[in-house]
C-alpha cells in the first residue's frame, strides 16, 4: 500500500473531468482533484497479477499496451525483460480483428529485411533506401508483436481512455483486459480494472514492473512444475523397468 502511495498512485485527475462510472472507486477529492480509494487499488492490482500470473503459467501470453509518451519506453522494455509482446508506437485499427493481415504484413516485413541483408541480392541504393525506411516504420507500429504467431491470451493496458480502440476489439474476441483506470476512464469492457494514476511516470513503472516480475515467476514456476514432472515420469518409467524381485525369487526357489 506505501509503495502504492509513494508512487501517487492515488491521485487522479482534476473533478471537472471524471467519468461518473468512476464514483466508486473514488475515496474524495482535495481542491480540485480527485483522489482514487487506494484500499481498492490494492486489492484489485494484487487480483490481477494472480489471473496474469495463472494465465503465464498456464503458457498464455500477455500483450502489453500504451502508446502515451511517457509511457511507451518503459511499457517496452518491461515487456522484453519479462519476454512478451508490446505495443508502444500506435494502435492500428484492426490490430486484433483483422489479425490474418496483420500476419502477412509482418511475414512481408521479415522478408524484405531478410533481402536486404542478404550479400547474393543486387538491390540498386535507391530500392534499398526506399525498403529501409519502410521497415523502419513498420518496426516501429509492428516491433513488439514480430514473432507473436497468436492473437494474445490477454491484454494489459495503461489508460483505458486512450487505448479505448485496443479494449474493444479484444472484447469483440473474447480477450480478457487488465486495465489502469485513471478518474477520467470509462472501466466498460475491462475484465480486470485496476483505479490508478495513469499520466505518473513513478506509476506507469510500478505497474508494468509488478506485472513483468509476476510474468517472470510465473514463467520460472512453470518451468520448474515441467522439470519436476519429468523427473517423476522418469521415476516411475524405472521403477516399470525393475526387474521382478518376487518372480525371480520364486524361479530359484523352484530350481532347487
Amino acid at each position: 500500500m506505501r509503495e502504492l502511495f509513494d508512487a501517487s498512485v492515488h491521485m487522479g485527475h482534476k473533478t471537472m473531468f471524471w467519468n461518473p462510472l468512476m464514483e466508486p472507486y473514488i475515496y474524495g477529492k482535495t481542491n480540485t482533484v480527485h483522489i482514487i480509494d487506494l484500499k481498492q487499488s490494492f486489492v484489485l492490482l494484487h487480483n490481477a497479477l494472480n489471473v496474469v500470473y495463472n494465465c503465464v503459467l498456464k503458457g498464455g501470453n500477455i500483450l502489453f499496451v500504451s502508446t502515451k509518451n511517457q509511457a511507451a519506453e518503459i511499457v517496452k522494455e518491461e515487456a522484453k525483460r519479462c519476454g512478451q509482446y508490446y505495443i508502444a508506437k500506435r494502435w492500428l485499427g484492426g490490430l486484433f480483428t483483422n489479425w490474418v493481415t496483420i500476419v502477412s504484413t509482418i511475414k512481408n516485413i521479415e522478408k524484405k529485411s531478410n533481402m536486404i541483408n542478404n550479400p547474393d541480392i543486387k538491390i540498386i541504393k535507391k530500392e534499398r533506401m526506399c525498403i529501409e525506411r519502410n521497415l523502419k516504420k513498420l518496426e516501429q507500429y509492428f516491433g513488439g508483436i514480430h514473432d507473436m504467431n497468436r492473437l494474445p491470451d490477454m491484454i494489459f493496458v495503461i489508460d483505458a481512455v486512450k487505448e479505448r480502440i485496443a479494449i474493444t476489439e479484444a472484447n469483440k474476441l473474447g480477450i480478457p483486459v487488465i486495465a489502469i483506470l485513471d478518474t477520467n476512464a470509462d472501466p466498460r469492457g475491462v475484465d480486470y480494472p485496476i483505479p490508478g494514476n495513469d499520466d505518473s511516470v513513478r506509476s506507469i513503472k510500478l505497474y508494468c514492473r509488478l506485472f513483468a516480475d509476476t510474468i517472470i515467476r510465473a514463467i520460472s514456476d512453470s518451468f520448474a512444475d515441467k522439470k519436476d514432472k519429468n523427473e517423476s515420469v522418469a521415476e516411475e518409467e524405472k521403477i516399470v523397468k525393475k526387474p521382478n524381485n518376487i518372480g525371480h525369487i520364486k524361479k530359484i526357489i523352484r530350481e532347487e
